[in-house]
């Protein structure tokens, strides 16, 4: 019996061949910064020939919505982005609604050595999450995220309700 998955193959530094199973044949890495995010599709025919769409989108609300509708214009509903600060909140709560949104730490997406540039970052996080070697992170649902807010964060919005609770116990 084959395997559903094709494999692709790495050249690194040294001349090594590195080949990995492909799991998603259809994913999107995205390298998310303050003011702009730029996403890196990854198509993969049935011969495994990977064919790379990249675009840089805005990361305010116009943007996160241009962004969402170019992946759903190429069919792909598996992202994946790297944690970075507090920036991949607004991306997760407008792509979550159409994707399956995958939040990576950085730990598990260390770039190549060499020139780092947004684009190769994300095409970096494209491959690793096609080739299922990213590990999710954990995102709580909204009442979960209620409850953490009730108990300890230091959020601003949070502080109130915190100190409440604090008083009363």
């Amino acid at each position: 019996m084959t395997s559903p998955c094709r494999s692709c193959t790495y050249k690194i530094s040294g001349g090594v061949l590195l080949a990995f199973k492909i799991f998603r044949f259809n994913c999107c890495g995205l390298d998310v910064h303050k003011t702009w995010i730029f996403a890196c599709i990854g198509l993969t025919d049935a011969n495994g020939r990977t064919e790379y769409k990249e675009k840089r989108f805005s990361s305010f609300s116009r943007g996160l919505r241009e962004l969402a509708a170019w992946l759903a214009s190429y069919n792909c509903t598996n992202v994946c982005m790297e944690s970075t600060g507090k920036y991949w909140i607004p991306v997760f709560n407008i792509l979550e609604k159409t994707c399956n949104v995958v939040l990576a730490h950085p730990k598990y997406t260390k770039p190549q050595k060499g020139n780092k540039t947004d684009r190769k970052d994300a095409k970096w996080i494209c491959d690793l999450f096609m080739c299922d070697m990213i590990k999710p992170s954990f995102i709580p649902s909204t009442e979960i995220f209620g409850i953490w807010c009730d108990t300890g964060s230091n959020s601003p919005t949070c502080l109130p309700v915190r100190r409440t609770v604090h008083r009363i116990v």
